[in-house]
Order: structure tokens, then sequence, then C-alpha cells
């Protein structure tokens, strides 16, 4: 049992009382998301959630095993939730805690009652051999709100998944670990975590705020709107208008929850799409690239200076530094031999750029024309824009 100085239970109340939080979010915002999948190399399947400050990974491990005597013809899931030592001071090593148990139960109830894997497809030979799904939920930090965390962590890994294809030959199971397929997804499902303090229902709580809860409220909602799991947690009750004002509202964020795992699979084929980008820099392709201005048409040196300039945000964002000086020639051949009205459109694209990468302000960006030369790489590119005369 956690114990909360009353000054602080007071500060909390008091601020959420007049709809402030600490960090300044509404009482229904939730905190900044990001969602990474493919994290783990030896898991079928795997992903980190980040909410605020809260991390949660998960892996999917498929075996093949028996089906159960009353659903022959499906596949079997299993949740499994460890809470680190390291991600909060409360949480102890050794067997699982009960909230490490009602962790996973609330998060494998969202799955199952969402439908979210057709687990009719994950039969190999009815009552014999069914793909078996362990899910592995790993609790990195603890900064509040592991619920809603842990879902989407376990539905972007179920969504990365892939399995070996499986025939039966001569009554045994042979495994072609060459041709994979995607596990079969059906639905989309979220998580919305309420906590009550004081008169007031509030979505995403901090750990501070859970601390000092009086309740809460756990609404699974699928993409379209259905309701398919809750759980309720803490001493006090709920009262109806409660209950009914969370679930609309957890409606109205599961849309916008499942939008991350969209642009998560964009980054994702981004991140592949710029790994070759980097395996290319390492043999020589600045080499190879730097003819593009002599032997290509005037559409292709745009693109691919605007290629170059997506590959630099690509490894600002990643702590990567591959340029040398001599991808400097690559940016400032092509710019050069590039028309004016060519660069007036790449120039807009490259302030942008430059402003995202560096930490620079357009602003400053703007000052390039009387300071031009700001890394050695982009040195070429920006003496022929600040010598081009534009009318923007």
């Amino acid at each position: 049992m956690d114990i909360v100085p009353e000054i602080t239970r007071e500060s909390i109340t008091n601020l959420i009382i007049n709809d402030k939080r600490e960090d300044g979010r509404a009482l229904d915002e939730y905190r900044d998301i990001s969602i990474e999948t493919d994290v783990i190399s030896k898991a079928e399947g795997s992903a980190r959630v980040k909410i605020g400050g809260t991390q949660v990974l998960v892996g999917i491990k498929p075996q093949l095993g028996s089906p159960f005597p009353d659903t022959p013809d499906l596949g079997v899931l299993m949740t499994n939730c460890e809470m680190l030592p390291m991600a909060d001071p409360t949480f102890e090593p050794g067997p699982p805690s009960e909230d490490s148990i009602e962790l996973a139960r609330v998060v494998d109830r969202g799955i199952r009652e969402s439908e979210l894997v057709e687990l009719d497809k994950l039969c190999v030979e009815e009552g014999k051999h069914v793909w078996m799904l362990f899910i592995d939920l790993h609790v990195i930090d603890n900064c509040g709100n592991l619920f809603d965390a842990a879902e989407l962590a376990v539905m972007a890994a179920l969504k990365s998944t892939k399995l070996p294809t499986a025939s039966i030959v001569d009554d045994e199971v042979v495994l072609d670990k060459e041709n994979t397929f995607d596990l079969p997804i059906n639905n989309e499902v979220a998580m919305c975590t309420f906590v009550k303090i004081g008169e007031k229902m509030v979505l995403d709580p901090s750990l501070s705020e859970e601390r000092v809860a009086s309740a809460r409220l756990n609404v699974g909602v699928t993409k379209e709107g259905r309701i398919c799991a809750m759980q309720k947690g803490g001493a006090q009750p709920l009262t109806k208008d409660e209950i009914f004002a969370a679930v609309n509202i957890a409606v109205s964020k599961t849309k916008e929850l499942v939008e991350y795992l969209k642009s998560s699979g964009w980054l994702r084929f981004l991140n592949s799409f710029f790994n070759i980008f980097l395996l290319s820099i390492k043999t020589n392709f600045v080499s190879i690239f730097s003819i593009i201005p002599f032997i290509c048409s005037e559409s292709f040196k745009i693109c691919s200076l605007i290629i170059g300039i997506m590959f630099l945000l690509y490894i600002e964002f990643n702590g990567s530094d591959v340029f040398s000086l001599s991808s400097g020639s690559w940016y400032g051949t092509t710019a050069w031999m590039l028309s004016e009205s060519s660069l007036k459109r790449v120039w807009i694209v490259f302030l942008v750029a430059n402003g995202l990468s560096h930490g620079n302000t357009i602003a400053y960006s703007l000052e390039i024309f009387s300071r031009p030369v700001r890394i050695p790489e982009m040195g070429p590119l920006f003496l022929i824009l600040s010598s081009t005369n534009f009318n923007l």
C-alpha cells in the first residue's frame, strides 16, 4: 500500500477540481504516445510502447501444441506479465503479484473479447495441432497507466507477428520457416483508463495521480466503438453518470489510439527504407549518385535531392553520423544542375528539413543568405541557394 503525503494529495486534488493537472494536460488528454514494432529480433512479433514516461515491452512467441478439448479447431492465446523491479521501487522479484496478474488478465480480456486474432485460422490439424501464442509483457518503466500502454503494445506486437507455414507430411507437422505469413488479425482494440480524484474522472493518470485516486475504471473499445472489456478498481464506487461519461470518452479516444498503430507501420517502412540507404552509403553510395546531375531528368534530380533531405532527417533522429564531406558533392552538384524554378520548390523543403533535423528555426535557416555554410556537407547547396534570386 502506497503512503502518499497529505500535502501531495491535497495539491493534486485541488488541481483536478479546477480542471488542471501537474503536467498541464486536460482531464481527458493523453500524454505523448510512441509505438515501435519489431524491436526484438528473436521474437516472431514484438513492440515497445511509451505513454509519457511509461514503457512496456511485448514479445510474441508462437509454438505448436494441442488445442483445448472444447475448442479443437481454435488456436490458443496465453498472456503473461512481468513487472520488473527496475521499473518501480514497489515491484518485487518473485512470483507474479496481484497487480501483475490483474494487468495480464485485463489485457488478455480485451484481446479475446474483441476477437482481435482469428483463432480459427491458427488451426493446423483439428483436434491435434494448433498455434499457441505466448504473449510476454514486460513493464520497463512505470510512470502510470500501465493498462493502456500494455494493451497497445500487445496489439502492435500481434499485428507485427509472422508465423512459419505449417503442413502435415506423413502425420507429422513440417514447418517452413523460409515462407511466413502474417498473423490473421480481425480487429483493433484499445484500452482507456480513468481514475476518480475528488469528483472528477481523469484519463491516462500519471503515477502520482494513480496513488491519490479513489477508484479506477478500464474500458476496452474496438475500432468500431464496441465495448469489449471493463474493469473496476479501487475502494470507492462510481456513479452511473461517471461510468457513462468515461465510456463516451473512451469510444472517441480509441480512434486516436488506433491511428498510432497505423503511423508505427509507416515509420517501420521508412526505417527499413533508409536502412538500405545507410548500407548504400557505406558502399560508396555518394560516388554512385554523384552522376545523377549529369544523366538524369529534372524531375529525378528534384526527387533525389528531396530523398537526401529525408535521409538527413532520418540519421539525425537515429543518432547516426554517416555523412562525410564528399556527400556534399551530391547535394551541391545536384542543386547546381537544377533550374531556378526547381530550386524554388526544393528550397522550402530544405528549410523545413534543416530546421527539424538540426534544431534550427526557419528564421535561422533564412539567415543562410548572409552566412551560407552551416554544416560542411550542406555548404555547396547553401552557396548555390544563397546566390539564387528567389521571388517567393
